[in-house]
């Protein structure tokens, strides 16, 4: 009689490195995926180009925005344009587009269907979380950057 472990790969105890070392091995994975994405590309240019089409509009428009930290100052000084700009960024935009992304982190492997091929390899589920959920925070954590960079 032969074990599981000796016919399947997958039901064999993980090696001392692979245990250790699993979550980067996926988040790494999780950011190759990422990083080729079309929709993560255009996230990080909207996200180099926003600021500079806000204050065109900013610019344009004769009415101040009041509802927002700092908005009553936009036309007096140019120092208040970032400080909205990161505001409303940091508020609305960067929590949206980092669920977004974190959703389809997860979503696509449901959506093509890679589900049982990647839960029966040799990283474990939790391995595989801390992975994805990784590359979502360095997606969220780039994209504030980025903001943060154009707006200096």
């Amino acid at each position: 009689m032969t074990l599981a472990a000796e016919r399947w790969p997958a039901f064999a105890e993980p090696a001392a490195g692979q245990r250790r070392f699993g979550a980067l091995v996926a988040y790494r994975l999780e950011l190759t995926k990422l990083s080729r994405l079309i929709q993560v590309r255009t996230i990080a240019a909207l996200s180099i180009i926003g600021p500079f089409l806000a204050v065109a509009v900013l610019h344009v428009q004769s009415a101040t925005p009041g509802d927002t930290a700092f908005g009553q100052w936009v036309h007096t000084s140019g120092f208040a344009i970032p400080m909205v700009v990161l505001g409303f960024g940091a508020q609305w935009v960067g929590p949206v587009l980092t669920a977004v992304v974190a959703g389809d982190i997860f979503s696509s492997e449901d959506r093509f269907g890679t589900w049982k091929t990647i839960l029966t390899r040799s990283r474990t589920r939790g391995q595989l979380f801390v992975g994805k959920y990784l590359a979502a925070l360095t997606f969220a954590l780039a994209l504030m950057l980025l903001l943060t960079g154009t707006d200096l």
